[in-house]
């Protein structure tokens, strides 16, 4: 087993909530429901989470991806591990974490 450790600083948030969120905002349009509605007006959602962000100093929202990768964990594993399948390596990823440091 190995152990990748990988350090990040001076992330911009921009850019991560630029990818993140329309693919977020597919996911959830395809469940339908209201959630599905609003996730459906991805411009609307992506400046709602650019705004969020211009509201939080760096540490904040350094924070606030360690919760989320937290909380969504498992989802992280299975979507790094079936985008390292199409692109040729198998690999099982036991654990993944983010801690503000």
């Amino acid at each position: 087993m190995l152990e990748v450790k990988i350090l990040l600083s001076d992330l911009d948030y921009d850019d991560v909530a630029d990818l993140v969120v329309p693919l977020v905002s597919d996911r959830l349009a395809a469940k339908g429901g209201l959630i599905g509605k609003i996730a459906g007006k991805k411009e609307e959602l992506l400046k709602a989470v650019h705004k969020f962000l211009s509201q939080k100093n760096q540490d904040e929202r350094d924070q606030f991806l360690a919760e989320l990768v937290t909380k969504e964990r498992s989802l992280i594993i299975e979507k790094a591990a079936d985008f390292a399948e199409k692109k040729g390596v198998k690999v099982q990823i036991c654990d993944i974490s983010v801690k503000n440091i």
